[in-house]
């Protein structure tokens, strides 16, 4: 399934998995699209990235970057519509 981002977004998600075994993800970096039937396996990278990176040090609130890792976890969760 293909998912569109914004360029931030985009930005951002092939930082967050570049760690992750997404083997046959494909990213358009011109359509700032990617093309993913493990989408869950990506969703599970985000929220780990924003339980060790998003958080304050206290880990009671999300700091800016988690604000971002939440709005591109809730871009790509919108178009995949739920269908976990």
């Amino acid at each position: 399934m293909k998912y569109k981002l914004s360029h931030n977004n985009y930005t951002l998600l092939k930082k967050v998995v570049q760690h992750v075994p997404v083997d046959d993800t494909k990213f358009d970096d011109e359509a700032k699209t990617i093309d993913t039937s493990r989408i869950r396996d990506i969703l599970l990278a985000i929220d780990d990235e924003i339980t060790y990176a998003g958080l304050t040090a206290n880990q009671e609130e999300c700091n800016e970057y988690g604000r971002h890792l939440y709005d591109l976890y809730d871009a790509l969760y919108v178009q995949f519509n739920g269908k976990l």
